[in-house]
């Protein structure tokens, strides 16, 4: 494919974008403008109104996951509507109107930025990190022990949050300070089921709320469904180290099983890993079970939040129920391996069965 057909092709996907993130955030209030890529300059994006063109860098698209790609896109999509819709005149152009259309929409009004975490959320990352690091311990007790405990310090660290601030107003300020969002894994056109029990495990236990997002890779010229999820910066950090985590160890597990019960065939493999996913997020219910109806009720304050965080970013949403499946002997397996898997290191201290499972997606 020539560059001019590869471009060609990218601005398709930028457009087809445009016209979703129009019926999810202004209900289907703008009219379509011109697209085109821009090379150098210090710009992501910008919007002409005379013209009416939204321009985005060339070399961000082709470097940046998709995602963020479209929050460049919000942006200027938001300048469009302050200008076209709203017809604000005597403005500059990050000026109360825009910032307002962008809080309203949790659009980073914002050219982008780093996440500076605060000195205890610094420390709570430490000490996980140093829990996590403890997990790689040969003695099976220490490291159950380890990640019990790591678990147990997100659990504080949101009660916490909870008992702090019984009657926090989550307003789109509240969003815009301490709420974000990140891509895990790349766009792909087929997803499985164990690859939805890792966002539901994430959901459940680690306070992020996840939704499979429509996606482009610009590199593989690819298009098809990612994984978004939204929570605290903090939280995001963790629950992404997890995500890594259970893929590298779903490779390693199935290559041992395979050649001890010489198993083969992607159906096999698929039952194993759904098995081992679901044996994990087991122990994570193990561990929360003893808690009082007043602790878990501060839990629920930190995991809603989330879910109203993304009931912003994405107000239309629909919820679909996966297919019934049969439990097999693989799968079994992957359970009792998934129950005795321990996290390991990975987080940075320093940074920016099967019944029916839900998941999130946008409507088409």
């Amino acid at each position: 494919m020539t560059q001019q057909t590869s471009e060609r092709a990218l601005l398709f996907h930028i457009k087809r974008a445009w016209e979703q993130i129009n019926y999810q955030l202004f209900n289907q209030r703008l009219t379509s403008p011109s697209f085109t890529l821009l090379s150098g300059g210090k710009l992501l994006g910008s919007w002409k109104p005379r013209e009416r063109i939204i321009s985005l860098q060339k070399e961000m698209v082709y470097s940046s996951p998709w995602l963020e790609v479209l929050e460049v896109l919000k942006h200027e999509m938001a300048h469009q509507y302050v200008s076209e819709f709203l017809k604000v005149e005597g403005e500059s152009a990050h000026g109360p109107s825009f910032r307002k259309v962008c809080s309203e929409r949790s659009i980073d009004f914002k050219s982008g930025g780093h996440v500076n975490y605060d000195p205890s959320i610094k420390k709570l990352l430490a000490k996980v990190n140093k829990l996590l690091a403890l997990a790689e311990s040969d003695n099976s007790y220490e490291a159950e022990q380890a990640a019990q405990r790591a678990q147990q310090l997100l659990l504080k660290h949101h009660i916490q949050l909870g008992q702090e601030s019984p009657d926090i107003t989550i307003d789109y300020e509240y969003f815009n300070v301490n709420m974000g969002f990140k891509q895990l894994g790349i766009p792909k056109s087929r997803r499985y089921q164990y690859e939805y029990g890792i966002a539901n495990l994430l959901s459940e236990h680690f306070f992020v709320s996840a939704i499979w997002v429509s996606a482009y890779s610009v590199k593989e010229e690819r298009e098809g469904r990612v994984l978004e999820i939204c929570g605290r910066h903090e939280d995001l950090e963790i629950a992404s180290y997890v995500y890594d985590f259970i893929h590298n160890h779903l490779k390693l597990a199935w290559e041992t099983y395979r050649r001890e019960k010489n198993a083969k065939g992607l159906k096999k493999r698929l039952s194993f890993s759904l098995g081992l996913v679901q044996g994990f997020s087991a122990q994570f219910q193990r561990y929360e079970a003893d808690h009082d109806e007043d602790t878990r009720a501060l839990i629920h304050i930190g995991k809603s939040v989330t879910q109203e965080y993304l009931a912003c970013r994405y107000p239309k949403i629909s919820q679909r129920r996966s297919s019934s499946w049969s439990p097999s002997g693989d799968y079994h397996q992957g359970y009792r391996e998934g129950h005795a898997l321990h996290l390991r290191r990975g987080v940075k201290a320093e940074r920016g069965q099967s019944g029916e499972k839900l998941k999130l997606e946008l409507n088409p």
